[in-house]
Parts: structure tokens; C-alpha cells; sequence
């Protein structure tokens, strides 16, 4: 038994407080992809699974030197049109660069290889 006051906690009650989480829909989605890059058109390819996407950099530039301190490999986010590019070289840290789907991008070949 506590030797001090307990106040009632006008908030609690018997009844249980459950927490709804958000649907996994609304969720971020970060896929592994390989990238190829036509530094001269401005695109970006990523590849998943077999599947190729193309899509479009205004800051080329930056998106060919990350890929160059990188394995090749990176994550992309569908929902923001977000891919980020990990680096392997120390201290150079990961990038993110907003990327551009083609207006006559119908999902690619089926091959990217």
C-alpha cells in the first residue's frame, strides 16, 4: 500500500484503449534495384526481378556520381518517386534524388538484362 494519494486519472476507465495502426498501404516501400544510367538522355533505369523502369533525372549528375560510389545497387520508393543510392565508399554517405516516370513508360521490357 502506497503511503502517498493516488488521484484518479480521469482518462482511465475500464474499458481497453486500442491503437489503430495505418494500413500497410500508406506505408513506404523500399525495393532493392539495380541502376543503369544514360547519363546523355538524362535516365535512370531500375531494374527488379527481371523488370525495367525508366524514369528521369533533372540533376543527372549527382544521381551518375553516387552511383559511382555505389555497387550498382540502390532502394526505390514508388509512393514518393524516391530512390536512394548507398554509398561504399566511407564518409561519403547515402543520397536521395527524386526521379521522373516517363510519359510513355507502359512497365518496360520485360528483360532488362
Amino acid at each position: 500500500m502506497s503511503a502517498y494519494p493516488i488521484e484518479k486519472d480521469s482518462r482511465s476507465n475500464n474499458r481497453e484503449r486500442t491503437v489503430g495502426l495505418r494500413d500497410n498501404t500508406v506505408l513506404d516501400e523500399w525495393v532493392e534495384v539495380a541502376v543503369h544510367i544514360e547519363a546523355e538522355l538524362s535516365l535512370v533505369q531500375l531494374c527488379r526481378d527481371g523488370e525495367q523502369k525508366m524514369l528521369y533525372s533533372e540533376d543527372i549528375g549527382a544521381v551518375l556520381e553516387a552511383a559511382m560510389d555505389s555497387d550498382g545497387s540502390a532502394l526505390w520508393c514508388e509512393k514518393y518517386s524516391k530512390l536512394l543510392i548507398p554509398s561504399t565508399r566511407p564518409g561519403a554517405g547515402n543520397r536521395f534524388f527524386s526521379l521522373r516516370r516517363m510519359l510513355t513508360d507502359d512497365g518496360g521490357a520485360p528483360d532488362c538484362r
